[in-house]
Formats: structure tokens, sequence, C-alpha cells
């Protein structure tokens, strides 16, 4: 019986030594605040290598335009174009398809959970094509002492990612960015109390997938006719479950900007379930 009160012991030792070094690490983080923001005023936004119209696009995140509803840092700007860095790359982009964002004060906490959605119209691209431009963000601010928020997305391009970030002002900051499997939940739950992560290899990224117990799952409205889905709640994340899922970013310094502000959370963006 002693035996058994002493593997007990350690068990819960070496629990509350992953949560305290992980509440450390996190509470360390730092995340800089952005010098001047702009966000794209209609569907898109070229990017390219030189302050012209003419000059030719660059491509960073497998994209050569910003989206309807992003928002940049610049390094600089003038009366006609901004300077920022994107994916490590320096760009340039035209101030006619920008403006700046929006930092009025806001209780983000009033928003947790919620999903936004920006969906646009159908576009010609320059090869004929077209494209359909989707992308989702909802976030929460997670349990613990560090004061840290998750953002999970959808990207542009369908797939998920999670963004670790802290709030910086009237802003949003989410510096970290990891790729997950899954934007809602309806299966596959674990023990109360238990949770486990596994990663796959896929298209040459790593994607994570977070197992929760059913306390953790939300059930969120996703539109204006009453349809809601069980989501992930942010909120229930644990300080020990994001450093598991951030700790090589993190230790590499793999940095992914996001930012929302007052603007992100406008009634006008579309509630929509698909």
């Amino acid at each position: 019986m002693k035996r058994f009160f002493f593997v007990l012991f350690v068990i819960a030792n070496c629990l509350l030594a992953t949560a305290q070094t992980a509440s450390s690490v996190l509470s360390q983080l730092t995340f800089e605040e952005p010098s001047k923001l702009y966000r794209v005023k209609g569907n898109y936004a070229n990017i390219r290598k030189q302050a012209s119209p003419k000059a030719a696009k660059v491509e960073v995140k497998d994209r050569d335009y910003l989206v309807g509803g992003e928002i940049i840092d610049v390094l600089s700007d003038n009366s006609s174009w901004v300077k920022a860095r994107i994916d490590g790359k320096v760009v340039y982009i035209s101030k006619s398809v920008l403006t700046l964002a929006e930092q009025e004060p806001i209780s983000f906490a009033s928003h947790y959970n919620i999903p936004f959605w920006y969906v646009a119209p159908n576009f010609s691209l320059a090869d004929g094509g077209i494209e359909y431009q989707c992308w989702a963000w909802r976030m929460g601010k997670i349990k613990g002492t560090s004061g840290l928020f998750l953002c999970q997305c959808q990207e542009w391009d369908g797939t998920q990612t999670l963004r670790l970030g802290k709030q910086v002002g009237n802003v949003l900051v989410f510096k970290y960015k990891i790729y997950i499997d899954g934007f809602h939940y309806g299966c596959n739950y674990q023990p109360y109390g238990k949770w486990s992560i596994d990663s796959e290899m896929q298209y040459e990224r790593k994607v994570y997938s977070l197992l929760v117990d059913k306390n953790t799952i939300k059930r969120v409205r996703v539109d204006d006719d009453g349809n809601s889905e069980d989501y992930l709640d942010l909120t229930k994340i644990t300080e020990p479950m994001v450093y598991a899922l951030f700790k090589d970013v993190i230790e590499k310094n793999e940095t992914d900007y996001l930012y929302l502000t007052s603007y992100s959370f406008d009634k006008k963006w579309p509630r929509i379930f698909d």
C-alpha cells in the first residue's frame, strides 16, 4: 500500500513539474507591439517586389496577395506605398488597396470561441483561373497565469492552424503557428481529465491532433440561423497542452505573425456554416 501511494506521489510531482515548466516558459515569451497596422480594404491586395504597380509580384506563404480581412504590420510607409516584412521577405503593397486597421478598445472576452468568417466573391486570376477566398478565425484566452491567447484559423487555402499570442494594447499579437487537424470535434473523446497529442507529416508539414475530454469541448453557434457545432473550447486549453503543442516552434523561434483588432470582430463579418 505504501508503494502505491509513493507511485501516486511521484506521478503527482511529475505532473506539477511539467505544469510549472510550461507556465514558466510561456510566461517568458515576448510579443512585440506592432508599429503601424494596415488592413486590406477590398477582396485582395497584391504583394510586389518594389514600390511600383509594374513591379513583379512576390510570393509569400504560397500566394502573391493578401486576402480581405488580413492585417499586417509595416516597416515604413509613404503617401503611396507601405513596406512590410511577410514570411521573412521585404515586400511592398499599394496604399490604394489598404487602410489603417481599427484598434478601438474592445472586450475580447465577449468574443471567446465565436467563429468569424471572411468570404469574398470569386475573382479571376492572371492565369485565367478562379480563386475563392474564405478564411476564418476564433480565439480564446488559455487557462493559467501566462495570459496567452490561442487563435484557431481556417486559412485561405483550407488548412487548419492554431496560433499562440498575447494582447498588446488593443491588439492580439499572434507570433507562433502550428498546423492542426480539425476545426471542430464530434468524436474520439479522451477520459475525463485526460488529453493527448499526436502528429504526422502531411505535404511536408507537421500536423498536430489534440485529443481532449468532452469537458474541453463547447457547443458553439456558427451562424445566424441557429446552427451549432462542437468546437474546441479555447478557454479550457491548459498551459501544459499549449507548451506540448508549440514547444518545437518556440525553441526554433519559427514565427508567423497574425494580428486581430476590434476590426476583426466587427458585426460586418458573415456568420456562415458549411
